[in-house]
C-alpha cells in the first residue's frame, strides 16, 4: 500500500532476478541474451541491437517515464538491460535522474496491486492528470488572448505606417504649424513703380477735373 516503497521494493525484486541469471548463466552474456528474449520475443530477439537499446535507459529521466516507473512494480526493460551489461563487466550502471515533479505526484499514488487495484490507480492517474490539466489549460488560454492581443497591435499599427510612408513627401513639403515665417521687407524699385503709378493716377485725376 505505501506509495513509492512498495513499488520500489517490487522493482528491486526484479534487478535482484536479473543478477540472479548471471550466477546461473555460463557466460554473462547468455543473461543478456535472455533479456533480449523478453524484449522482443524467441524469433526476433537475435535482430535487437543491444547496446542501442540499452542506451535508451538515459531517455528514463524525463516526467511521464519516470511517474510510470515511480508508480510501477517492474523497471523499464532498457534499464534492466543496461543493468545486466554494467554488472556483466563489473561496472557499476548509472541511470538518468528522475523528473522531481514525478516524485511527488508519484507520493499520492498507492501501490494497491492487481485485480482491482489495478483500475484504482488508474483513477488516481486520470484525477492527477485532470488536476494537471486545471492547472495548464487556463495558462494556455491567458497566453492565447495575450498572443492574440499582440497580433491585433500589430495590424492596426501597419496601416498608419503605410499612410506615413505614402505621404511623406507631401507632408515634408507643407510648412509646420509652429513654423515662423519670415518676412521679406519690398525692394527699391518696386518701391518705386508703385510711387509712379500713384502720380499718374492723381494727374489723371486733375485733367478731368480741369475739363
Amino acid at each position: 500500500m505505501l506509495p513509492i516503497v512498495g513499488s520500489a521494493y517490487a522493482r528491486s525484486q526484479e534487478y535482484s532476478s536479473d543478477l540472479h541469471g548471471i550466477k546461473c548463466c555460463k557466460k554473462p552474456k547468455d543473461a543478456v541474451f535472455a533479456m533480449a528474449v523478453l524484449a522482443l520475443g524467441a524469433e526476433q530477439w537475435n535482430k535487437l541491437n543491444i547496446k542501442a537499446y540499452a542506451s535508451q535507459s538515459e531517455d528514463t529521466g524525463s516526467f511521464w517515464m519516470s511517474f510510470h516507473e515511480l508508480t510501477a512494480t517492474y523497471p523499464w526493460l532498457s534499464k534492466r538491460m543496461q543493468h545486466l551489461l554494467g554488472k556483466s563487466a563489473n561496472v557499476e550502471p548509472s541511470f538518468s535522474k528522475r523528473s522531481a515533479l514525478a516524485w511527488l505526484l508519484a507520493l499520492f499514488v498507492p501501490r494497491i496491486g492487481s485485480g482491482g487495484g489495478s483500475l484504482v490507480s488508474l483513477m488516481i492517474v486520470v484525477a492527477i492528470a485532470g488536476i494537471l490539466s486545471s492547472i495548464a489549460l487556463p495558462a494556455y488560454h491567458s497566453y492565447q488572448q495575450r498572443a492574440e492581443m499582440a497580433s491585433a497591435q500589430t495590424t492596426m499599427s501597419e496601416p498608419s505606417e503605410q499612410y506615413a510612408a505614402i505621404n511623406e513627401p507631401d507632408m515634408q513639403q507643407q510648412p509646420s504649424p509652429n513654423r515662423v515665417v519670415k518676412k521679406t521687407a519690398p525692394s527699391v524699385e518696386n518701391t518705386i513703380d508703385v510711387t509712379a503709378q500713384v502720380e499718374i493716377l492723381n494727374a489723371q485725376k486733375a485733367m478731368i477735373i480741369a475739363s
